[in-house]
């Protein structure tokens, strides 16, 4: 995982821990916020390793996900319906 990876995991295991980052964002803090964290060049395994050595019990609220549609080929609409489903979603990372 590259640098610019772990700098995003570290950010979305921020979202969820912290209300200090809620607020940097401009977004309303809740402890029902949920982020969908999209790492498609790894693999389950390899980022649920890299998410505990970022934190010692990782939040039901932030979603992980290894595969995805293509821009173009039904991300768009996946990450729509996702949203729809998920009311309390504050955050796609990428």
């Amino acid at each position: 995982m590259g640098t610019l990876n772990i700098f995003k995991l570290s950010i979305a295991v921020l979202l969820f821990e912290s209300g200090r980052f809620f607020i940097c964002l401009m977004l309303p803090y809740s402890n029902k916020s949920e982020v969908l964290y999209l790492s498609l060049e790894d693999t389950l395994l390899r980022l649920q390793n890299r998410l505990y050595e970022l934190t010692e019990e990782p939040h039901e609220n932030l979603k992980l996900a290894v595969e995805a549609p293509t821009i173009g080929n039904g991300l768009e609409e996946q990450l729509m319906q996702w949203s729809q489903d998920n009311p309390n979603l504050k955050l796609i990372v990428t």
